[in-house]
């Protein structure tokens, strides 16, 4: 799970990221916050874990499916369940077991 930045902490000059690259690239796995990059005084970039990016990813696509969901439903796009059972058994009948 990806904590809240730490002011203090997190936000670091590019300069300062790249001669320190491996310690920085640890606290980021082990404390799951991002560390916000600036160049000239200025917001430029943002490091993640690769598995809290992952699970950014993966939540970005659930709420999008969500969504969609949502709107199908509003625009009465339902199948009851057993017209669900028979698109599925036949998308997967051939499937081996």
């Amino acid at each position: 799970m990806i904590t809240t930045i730490n002011l203090a902490e997190d936000i670091c000059p590019v300069s300062e990221f790249r001669s320190d690259i491996n310690n920085m690239l640890q606290k980021t796995k082990t404390t799951h916050r991002p560390i916000l990059l600036t160049q000239h005084g200025k917001s430029s970039a943002v490091v993640l874990d690769i598995n809290d990016y992952q699970r950014l990813l993966y939540e970005k696509q659930l709420f999008e499916d969500i969504r969609i969901a949502k709107e199908q439903i509003k625009n009465g796009q339902t199948y009851t369940t057993a017209e669900m059972k028979s698109i599925l058994k036949k998308r997967y009948s051939n499937v081996e077991r």
